[in-house]
Formats: C-alpha cells, sequence, structure tokens
C-alpha cells in the first residue's frame, strides 16, 4: 500500500541511500505545482498507452512507433502551427537525432501513406523538396494533443494556476468544434477524428 509522504513548510530532510539523497519530506509550497506535474504524468502516460494500443489507428502506430518518427512528427509539427513548410534538407536538420537510415525510410513511409506530400520548390531551386503535412496528419496531430492537453486540465484542480492557461486553450478548441465540424469534417470529440473524419470534398460540397 501506497505511503503518504509528509509535507512541511521549510526545508525538508534528507537521507542518502547508495550515493543518492532521497527527501523524506516535501514542501507545502510546492504543492500544486506537483499537482499539475502529475498530471502532466498521468496524461503522458496516457499518451503513450493510447498510441501502442492494438486498435490504434495506423496515424498513430505510426508516427509513435518508436522516437524516431515522434521526432520527425514534432519538427513537422512544429513547423506547421508555426506557419513553415520546411524543406526535406531542413526537416533533415531539425531531426539530427534520427539516423539518416530511419530518417529515409520513415518520409518514404510517411508519403506512401498519405501522412506527407514532397513537392518542389518554386522558383530557381527545384532540387529542394517541401514537406507538407496532409490533413490526415494535421486533423491526428491536433485532435490527439487536444485530448492530451483535456486529460491534464480533468486531472488538476480548475483553480490550479499552472493549468488556468491551458484550460483556457481547451474551452477555446471546443468553442470553435462546431465550425471545424463544418468547414473541416471533424470533430475533436472523435475518438480517432483522422479516421471518422469526412473527405475534403464532401465537406466542400456541402
Amino acid at each position: 500500500m501506497a505511503k503518504k509522504i509528509p509535507s512541511i513548510q521549510g526545508r525538508i530532510k534528507w537521507e542518502s541511500l547508495q550515493g543518492h539523497d532521497i527527501p523524506l519530506q516535501q514542501q507545502s509550497e510546492f504543492s500544486e505545482y506537483r499537482e499539475f506535474m502529475a498530471a502532466y504524468c498521468e496524461a503522458r502516460l496516457w499518451w503513450l498507452n493510447e498510441a501502442w494500443k492494438p486498435d490504434a489507428s495506423p496515424a498513430r502506430k505510426f508516427w509513435f512507433q518508436n522516437r524516431f518518427a515522434s521526432s520527425i512528427c514534432y519538427a513537422i509539427g512544429e513547423a506547421w502551427h508555426r506557419g513553415y513548410w520546411l524543406t526535406r534538407q531542413e526537416l533533415r536538420a531539425n531531426c539530427a537525432t534520427v539516423p539518416d537510415s530511419q530518417f529515409q525510410r520513415l518520409i518514404r513511409q510517411a508519403q506512401e501513406a498519405g501522412d506527407i506530400s514532397l513537392d518542389p520548390m518554386e522558383g530557381d531551386d527545384k532540387r529542394q523538396k517541401l514537406v507538407r503535412p496532409s490533413r490526415r496528419f494535421i486533423v491526428m496531430f491536433e485532435g490527439f494533443t487536444y485530448k492530451y492537453y483535456k486529460l491534464i486540465c480533468d486531472n488538476s484542480h480548475k483553480h490550479n494556476q499552472f493549468t488556468r492557461g491551458l484550460r483556457a486553450r481547451v474551452e477555446q478548441i471546443e468553442k470553435l468544434d462546431g465550425l471545424r465540424k463544418e468547414r473541416l469534417g471533424w470533430s475533436v470529440l472523435d475518438e480517432y477524428p483522422e479516421m471518422t473524419m469526412k473527405p475534403v470534398a464532401e465537406v466542400i460540397g456541402k
């Protein structure tokens, strides 16, 4: 059975075990921050479990099968949300820890799966390819992270100052859901929005 860690104000006691300092108490001044971090850890565990579930969508299984795919995923996602398409060369530079063979294989598989497209740049340097995330990629990434943010908020007290801004972001994401369904054909409330969203042609054709 778990044992409650004593909480005190001020300086805490430590014990040295095999060269490691072990805190025997927690400072009450940091209790709200610890609650936020506990919610964060729980949400990260949810993320990993969801990504590895047997019935997880092909997009999730692909992008989170290992850290190499995840690195590429986050690099593409960051550029997209900052308003940029990276060239293949720039993407490669942003994923420096990914072995070249893995990078080449994953980019090829992502293109074949329809998660990204590699398009020639306009102008003089047509040899450079732009890496453009597909709608499925964007929906997967945004839907997945929305549920991740929501889980943090659900597991943190509503008055916790560390999650106040995040809670406002989640509420704003939810407020836009009607427009999202109308214009883009998917909802953040769908379990796997990248699999259940309507085709673009069907949405635009309304």
